[in-house]
């Protein structure tokens, strides 16, 4: 879909949550007289009979600072209907009329300027139209180029693409995914006022955040929207994120291993350890158990240890896939899954996730998976 968006007011001002009447004023240039024209959200199913080329929607819209409730308070479809048939509004999908375009609505006034098609109006309306339609065509941008690069790769012969496409087309949809990242980062960046940054940073596909990249972010964010119960829960996320930056003292626990015996951190003071955390439902998990197994095969007789943390909430799972995977270093769990306290503690968005820390308690490294585990433990100790 390509929609062009123009504020009204290029002033940036606060966006709170907001709440009252909105019209929506449309033109349709090409048209038949008493064509219908649909608006459809989370909260709106509406129908407007086009008259001399206009059409008008109105009522009343509540919009939260709440990310996700932001959005689906605001998003909407306005469908043209082209055939003159109607549209069946409990079975409505985005399938049933192929010319739909986007309209977030917010209180105030907005227009819709169409063509030929809903696919390409004109939208005009507030900041937050703005806002949400700007970061729309960041997700845009990712799928055209993605498309041109599969239109590129169906012009390679076939006995010469198939060898490398599987491996080429995960590159560059790595690539292109990273640079739309990039991008949406940067939009939270230069847009510290709006509902939208914190829709970022809540559907921001990083497994392992650094505090370093999301901190300053959201520290520049409004008041009203560190204030949501998401922002609330942010600051736990990065409060966790800053205590395990590299360099930083490991932060002490202490959990239960499968035979209930308390273990804490402390007890590996003076050795370097990695701490492990894993569960036996996760795949990535269990095929990188063999890697840990090696490294722990290696330099177990050297001043090294592990300390696997489970996130699991099945004990016969967990003590189960111990055995399976030849865990034989110290584990423990609360079985409590994400809410792990460990994990928390760590800020762990994402399984495996590990840390190295130093004879001192210092973070030296983070996540060192495959062969880049044996190869950190290699410069510390040397070859074996």
């Amino acid at each position: 879909m390509k929609v062009a968006a123009i504020l009204l007011l290029l002033s940036p001002f606060i966006l709170m949550a907001q709440s009252g009447p909105f019209v929506i004023k449309g033109i349709v240039e090409n048209y038949k007289e008493g064509q219908k024209v649909y608006l459809i959200g989370n909260h709106i199913r509406d129908s407007a009979i086009i008259t001399k080329g206009n059409f008008t929607f109105s009522g009343n819209v509540t919009i939260s600072n709440e990310p996700d409730q932001n959005y689906n308070d605001s998003h909407s479809s306005i469908f043209l209907d082209h055939t003159g048939k109607g549209m069946n509004f409990d079975i409505i999908n985005v399938n049933t009329f192929r010319d739909w375009g986007t309209v977030y609505l917010e209180p105030g006034k907005i227009e819709v300027k169409i063509a030929d098609s809903a696919r390409y109006a004109i939208v005009t309306g507030g900041r937050a139209m703005h806002d949400h339609l700007e970061y729309d065509s960041i997700l845009t941008a990712y799928h055209i180029k993605y498309k041109k690069w599969i239109k590129g790769e169906m012009q390679i012969p076939e006995e010469v693409r198939e060898k490398t496409f599987l491996y080429d087309m995960g590159k560059a949809t790595a690539a292109f995914k990273n640079e739309q990242k990039a991008d949406a980062l940067q939009f939270v960046k230069t847009h510290p006022w709006s509902p939208v940054s914190l829709y970022i940073l809540k559907h921001n596909e990083e497994p392992y955040p650094e505090y370093e990249q999301l901190g300053p972010l959201f520290e520049a964010l409004l008041p009203e929207l560190k204030d949501t119960k998401f922002g609330q829960g942010y600051v736990d996320m990065l409060a966790g994120l800053k205590l395990t930056r590299l360099g930083s003292l490991a932060p002490a626990f202490t959990m239960n291993d499968q035979n209930d015996r308390p273990v804490s951190l402390s007890l590996f003071k003076g050795k370097y350890v990695l701490i492990d955390f894993w569960a036996s439902w996760c795949g990535p998990c269990r095929r990188e158990n063999p890697n840990v197994l090696k490294a722990y095969k290696q330099f177990k007789d050297f001043n090294f240890a592990i300390l696997g943390v489970s996130l699991d909430e099945k004990r016969d799972a967990w003590i189960k896939a111990i055995g399976t995977d030849e865990l034989y270093w110290t584990q423990v769990s609360d079985l409590k899954s994400w809410n792990n306290a460990a994990a928390k503690l760590y800020s762990v968005q994402a399984i495996p996730q590990n840390f190295l820390i130093a004879p001192s308690g210092k973070i030296i490294a983070k996540n060192l998976f495959g062969e880049e585990l044996t190869k950190k433990l290699s410069q510390i100790f040397g070859s074996k």
